[in-house]
Parts: structure tokens; sequence; C-alpha cells
């Protein structure tokens, strides 16, 4: 027994702890979570087969697949499919399995919904023209009264649904007698021609 076991009793030797080689375990991800994986993946690979087109297969796609459109099972409001939506539909329709209205914002699979023609709602097919917009101009009334100066003033009367509908619809007027005068009511005032011109009233 040496001096040190006799003073102090045997000297207890605890060996050095060793940092733990085993990388932490990560949680796997949940179901959402690898859904979302999974529609980034496919979203990309879309975008890549997308981004490889040529100008010349985007029109060959575009002729072969003609005007096409889907339609929200929500709120019922019809989007247009442009040349890179038809690509990407013909080469992977996954891509629009969660795809937001631009309406409701509602999210649904818009690749069986997929049809054929000219969108209802898109801007080619509700373009609005200067004969389109006269036309919504209508006629009210035509009366006559006698101004300061002893003069009839002649007034012929209609309404209209906006500002460029009643423009439109003066400029199809041409007035050549002095003291006649077109009036359009709509909803942002009243707009007027007489020989000299349109005005605003």
């Amino acid at each position: 027994m040496g001096l040190w076991t006799w003073l102090f009793g045997e000297r207890k030797t605890t060996s050095p702890v060793k940092a733990s080689t085993t990388p932490p375990v990560q949680p796997a991800p949940s179901l959402q979570e690898r859904e979302e994986q999974d529609r980034r993946r496919q979203e990309l690979l879309a975008a890549a087969h997308v981004q490889s087109f040529s100008a010349e297969q985007f029109s060959r796609n575009a002729a072969e697949l003609g005007e096409m459109y889907f339609d929200c099972p929500h709120c019922g409001h019809c989007e247009r499919l442009n040349d890179v939506g038809k690509a990407v539909y013909k080469t992977n329709p996954f891509q629009f399995k969660e795809f937001p209205c631009v309406k409701c914002e509602e999210e649904f699979d818009a690749a069986p919904r997929m049809k054929f023609g000219a969108c209802p709602t898109s801007a080619s097919s509700t373009a609005t023209t200067p004969n389109t917009l006269a036309a919504q101009v209508k006629f009210k009334k035509k009366w006559s009264r006698q101004n300061e100066f002893g003069l009839t003033d002649t007034f012929e009367e209609f309404s209209g649904p906006s500002e460029e509908a009643a423009k439109a619809y003066l400029n199809t007027r041409q007035i050549t007698e002095s003291l006649y005068y077109l009036v359009v009511e709509t909803p942002e005032g009243c707009w007027g021609k007489d020989r000299a011109g349109i005005y605003k009233e």
C-alpha cells in the first residue's frame, strides 16, 4: 500500500468520455413536407422540359392543341392556357394538380378540367371595340327649349355605362346643325357633343 492510498484511500480513475461520432438523427419529414417536396420536384421537372423547348416547338404545340382553357369548380372563373402552359400540360399534366384560381384563390386539379376552344373570359373574347362600346349607349328622349335669345335648342339624351362608352358613341355622330346637342349621362358624369365637338358638362 502506498502512502497516497494509506492517507486518502484508493484513487478512482475515470475513463475520458469519448465524443460521439454518430451524427444526430434527423426527424423524418411529415406527410405534408413530403408532398410539398414531391410537388416542387414535379415543378422543377416540368420547368426543365419547358426550358428545353424551342420557339418552333412552342408554335407547333400551340397549333396542334389550339385554344385551351379551364374553369374553376369553386367559382366558375375561366382562364386561358397560354403557349407555355400548353407545353407544360403536354409534357406533365401533374403541374396543374394544385392550381390556385386567380379569382377565388381556391386550389383545384385543373388538368381534368381542360377544355378546347376560346376561353369565355379571355381578353380576346371579351375585347371591347369602339363599336361594342357605342352599342352600350341607349337613347332616352329628344326635346327642345327656347334659350334666352329666343332661339330653339334641341337635345338628344342618352344613358351609358361609362365615360368610354359615351365618347365612343359621340364619335359615331356628326353634328352639322347649330344649337343641336347630344348628351350622354354616365356614372362618371355627363358628356355632350355639339357642332364644335365633344365636351364634358
